[in-house]
């Protein structure tokens, strides 16, 4: 039989108790292969998975998958007349220790489920049987009245049809230590049929046939018809599955600072105390402000607002702040400097600045700022800003002003705006 040993350890900053040094052994007969004499016989068993130790409040949980096969097929119509018996021994034992530094006590439960089946055929007119029998717990070497599972027998009679016959087992079995434990200590859960065999397959005189038990570890016996069973079973379903949850009496707490974390680090029963978890925020302004909560920050050492904020949007005349600058309405498409929401521009598509070449005592906004130059004479004449405003023409330009003017001239468009467009 083989041997599996695996080690799993939890470490937590404010956890009182752990289970450590997890170990699971197979101690069962060796594995045994037979052929001969019209006599075909084996026998397998193996630590098939282990589950590490997971913590969830105060239970400390972890187990073990252990599976086993046996069947034998005999092939002796002109046989000695006795019978032919097939016995094997199975069992394993997981170790651990538990680590109670502040002696808060703890208590140990056991849960176990069997799954699997036994399958005989009869071939010839004798009695076949093949059976599972008990598997006794043990809690450091002590059996404690209930504390074991069994599986189930199938036997065919000489004379019975039809002549094979599968039974399938799925049963479960609890156990609680009859007292809770406190300090540091090495346990050992064991299961196992000695004693008394697990596995007896048997053969009446002159009989011919198979019987196996299929718990969930393949057969590789070619001799074997029944092989791994009837039917489509999934071996990792079946087998012996062992839970063992190690329960802190504690608060199973070490204090430390409180840091914002999720977790009750000063050991008061309270989480996150002192920190604004889960209060309401908002990030973002107008249109793309979004809802959200504070939770803890990277750094655990203060929050933050989850909220994530929305993207910003063309601004509109209605009342809202679409593109998220903190203001409504404030609509200037066309960049004129005077905003186009409730009618304040009434020259709509002005483009800035104009590129005329400005006639003395005509005005026209060339540099964009919103305010009308007036030309002037002489070699080095620069414009100078006058006294009137795009805002104060309602957002026109000096263009777009003389396009609404009757009997206007092509002059004036190019030359700028005549001094009776303003007065």
């Amino acid at each position: 039989a083989a041997v599996a040993c695996v080690f799993f350890m939890y470490v937590g900053s404010a956890e009182a108790l752990s289970v450590t040094n997890v170990t699971v052994n197979n101690f069962s007969n060796p594995d045994h292969s037979q052929t001969g004499n019209g006599i075909f016989r084996e026998y397998n068993s193996d630590i098939v998975s282990t589950t590490p130790v997971s913590v969830s409040g105060n239970d400390h949980t972890f187990g073990a998958h252990f599976g086993f096969f046996q069947g034998m097929r005999v092939n002796q119509p002109e046989g000695p007349n006795f019978a032919l018996i097939y016995r094997r021994n199975i069992g394993y034992e997981i170790n651990f220790t538990v680590e109670d530094p502040l002696n808060e006590g703890y208590e140990i439960d056991v849960d176990q489920l069997l799954r699997g089946h036994v399958t005989v055929n009869r071939e010839e007119p004798r009695r076949v049987s093949m059976g599972v029998g008990l598997l006794l717990g043990r809690l450091n070497g002590t059996h404690y009245a209930g504390f074991a599972i069994s599986g189930d027998g199938v036997a065919v009679l000489a004379d019975e049809t039809p002549t094979l016959e599968t039974k399938r087992t799925e049963k479960t079995d609890h156990f609680s230590a009859p007292a809770s434990y406190v300090g540091t200590q090495n346990f050992t859960v064991s299961f196992s049929s000695f004693p008394s065999p697990a596995l007896v397959n048997i053969f009446a005189n002159f009989g011919g046939g198979e019987g196996i038990a299929q718990y969930g570890v393949a057969s590789a016996h070619p001799s074997l018809t029944l092989g791994n069973g009837t039917g489509s079973d999934d071996l990792s379903d079946l087998g012996h599955f062992s839970t063992i949850t190690v329960t802190s009496l504690g608060t199973g707490c070490v204090p430390e600072d409180e840091i914002c974390d999720g977790i009750d680090n000063d050991c008061d029963d309270e989480v996150d105390e002192g920190f604004n978890v889960g209060e309401a925020c908002s990030s973002g302004v107008g249109e793309c402000s979004r809802d959200g909560e504070y939770v803890c920050a990277e750094d655990g050492l203060s929050t933050a607002c989850n909220a994530v904020p929305g993207e910003p949007e063309a601004e509109q005349c209605d009342d809202k702040d679409h593109d998220c600058d903190g203001q409504t309405n404030d609509v200037d498409a066309d960049g004129d400097g005077v905003l186009e929401c409730e009618g304040a521009d009434h020259c709509l598509g002005t483009e800035l600045p104009e590129t005329v070449d400005l006639k003395p005592n005509h005005y026209g906004d060339i540099d964009g700022d919103g305010i009308f130059e007036i030309g002037c004479t002489g070699k080095n004449c620069t414009p100078t800003e006058s006294n009137y405003t795009l805002a104060s023409k309602n957002g026109c330009s000096c263009t777009q002003l003389l396009q609404s003017l009757p009997g206007k001239k092509k002059g004036q468009i190019r030359f700028g705006c005549a001094p009776g467009i303003f007065e």
